[in-house]
């Protein structure tokens, strides 16, 4: 259910190599260079898909994933610290989207891979669902973590390490990821993604996210 807000036609120029890795102080992203960022008008609905519970419903469709190994593991850690999160995080934030599955396809809006990448999103970062789906793990994390710099440079305006539920937000609602509500019932934005209603009472919250966070997190044995 990956979504931008941005304009990311310059996406391509950003150098990631760049970017140092955190240690205990957490980097400066203002040093980082972006390029021009705006904020055009743009359809909402070619951004947003429904959440990961109809890619494991019925709704959408997944090939086999490939085997997930320690080198997956790893650069998920270097990409956490990059963006500025746990990893155990965003390994929970790609485990409910897509049961880790970088091939997962959602057929209702064609979300696909690792963060459920939308069509539109996908083509803002440089790359097509049907391609990001050829891709093996390792090399989808590297639109991953491009995805969350962007979304973090544009709405984040500090260098704070980001919580389950901000990185969660960054993945669904982006613009909103500085408020606790992020939509109610009653919105197309809650009616597709019902899931993360975790309490039920009508609103999807931060701390709805954090919460769905904390129930995906992920056994890594799993990682040969």
């Amino acid at each position: 259910m990956a979504s931008i807000f941005s304009n990311l036609s310059s996406l391509n120029s950003i150098n990631l190599n760049s970017f140092s890795p955190m240690t205990f102080n957490m980097p400066n992203f203002s040093n980082f260079n972006f390029g021009n960022l705006t904020m055009p008008s743009f359809n909402f609905s070619n951004y947003f898909s429904s959440s990961s519970a109809s890619t494991t419903s019925g709704n959408g469709s997944s090939r086999p994933n490939v085997k997930l190994t320690k080198s997956f593991l790893n650069k998920v850690k270097q990409v956490a610290q990059r963006i500025g999160c746990n990893y155990k995080d965003l390994l929970a934030v790609m485990n409910s989207e897509s049961g880790l599955n970088s091939r997962a396809q959602n057929k209702k809006g064609g979300a696909s891979g690792l963060i459920q990448f939308m069509p539109a999103t996908a083509r803002a970062l440089g790359t097509t669902t049907d391609a990001l789906r050829e891709m093996t793990p390792e090399q989808q994390l590297d639109y991953v973590e491009k995805f969350y710099l962007m979304n973090r440079r544009t709405y984040v305006k500090s260098n704070r390490q980001l919580s389950a539920g901000d990185l969660y937000t960054l993945t669904f609602l982006p613009a909103y990821v500085n408020q606790e509500v992020l939509t109610s019932q009653g919105h197309k934005f809650y009616n597709a993604n019902k899931g993360l209603d975790v309490n039920g009472d009508g609103q999807i919250t931060k701390t709805d996210l954090a919460q769905r966070v904390a129930r995906k997190q992920v056994d890594e044995s799993i990682f040969a």
